[in-house]
């Protein structure tokens, strides 16, 4: 199986900048005021790095572009209408999907946006409780009524909204109510996603963004009653019977090194990833890791892996800012040396984790 190269759902990453200060966020430094980590660069993508990054033979053949930032908030960027408006005058067809904390711009921003994007154009805004104090205790910075009224906004044109909450011990008891808030203010789609981060003792200390110490509890996922419930090991539990359709979704983590177990997901979905320093990467397991210490110099099990090393050997050709995005998908790496990995005794660490059974 290969990534067709005339059908991609390509995650688009273009600023490493966010308003947000959430603790359990790669980017966030959350022993100092969930300020930005110090070691990340500042990295703002113009209209002419995206045009170079994505001409127009890659845009008018892609499937999808999902606008979700690993490592900053899209809607920040500065050039972000305009490039909007760049892949919707070249594509008209292509699905744009973003992913915001929601708490930026003006009314008139989030009403041109929902015009250039069109009926494909989905947006999925963060909504983490039902006052400013729940939702801010992990969206830290952001602000309840503003993200709300941007969704309303936004709901008034083509565009489709969509919501998620990630689930803490403090929003659990209320996660009906903050459906039916987002249903109120334009929502058409929720989630509820229990996070992967790391706990201690099912707890997470930080300081806040006033210099306070808090911290989250895990919230244990528990299967709702009188739901027709599905399991499923790669997404978790879906619930059938809900006004809309709601994932609860949980990471599955293995310890499996057989590769035959190995089954890439992004694969599966033609999906592929292009960090803010233009670097093509299989997925976002790799891309955290990659991008953390491409710029700390840091080694772990994943730098020292002979795939990596060999795509580090040739870092450039991997780069959309230095090679075609389609021909960098055909070439010996994505197509030969990665799928090959996990028929090996010896596959990356991310795929036997992430993708393993």
């Amino acid at each position: 199986m290969q990534l067709d190269p005339y059908n991609l759902d390509i995650f688009v990453d273009i600023t490493t900048n966010c308003n947000a200060g959430c603790p359990m966020c790669h980017r966030t430094n959350p022993k100092n005021k969930c300020k930005t980590a110090e070691w990340l660069p500042t990295i703002d993508w113009s209209l002419e790095q995206f045009k170079k990054a994505y001409p127009e033979n890659v845009i008018k053949v892609a499937r999808k572009l999902t606008i979700c930032g690993t490592w900053g908030d899209p809607i920040i960027n500065k050039d972000f209408l305009d490039i909007i408006k760049y892949v919707r005058e070249t594509n008209k067809n292509v699905i744009l999907s973003i992913h915001t904390n929601g708490s930026l711009r003006n009314e008139d921003f989030w009403w041109e946006l929902g015009v250039i994007g069109g009926k494909k154009l989905n947006v999925n805004f963060a909504v983490e409780g039902i006052s400013q104090q729940m939702h801010e205790l992990y969206r830290q910075k952001t602000f309840l009524n503003k993200i709300l009224n941007n969704m309303q906004v936004l709901s008034n044109t083509q565009a489709k909204v969509a919501t998620q909450t990630i689930i803490f011990k403090h929003n659990e008891q209320h996660l009906k109510e903050i459906e039916e808030l987002c249903y109120k203010h334009g929502s058409k789609y929720h989630q509820h996603i229990y996070t992967d981060r790391t706990f201690i003792n099912n707890t997470y200390s930080f300081i806040d963004s006033n210099g306070f110490s808090k911290k989250l509890e895990r919230s244990i996922p528990k299967i709702p009653e009188n739901t027709s419930i599905k399991l499923n090991k790669n997404l978790g539990i879906k619930k059938e019977n809900s006004k809309i359709n709601v994932w609860y979704t949980r990471r599955q983590e293995t310890k499996s090194t057989n590769s035959n177990n190995i089954s890439c997901k992004w694969l599966r979905d033609n999906k592929i990833l292009v960090n803010p320093d233009g670097q093509v990467l299989p997925c976002c397991y790799f891309a955290n890791t990659h991008f953390f210490n491409s710029i700390t110099k840091i080694e772990n099990t994943l730098v020292t892996h002979p795939l990596i090393k060999h795509y580090n050997q040739y870092k450039k050709s991997h780069n959309v800012f230095h090679n075609n995005l389609l021909d960098i998908i055909k070439n010996d790496w994505f197509r030969k040396k990665l799928p090959d990995s996990w028929k090996s005794n010896n596959p990356v660490s991310q795929c036997s984790k992430f993708c393993g059974s």
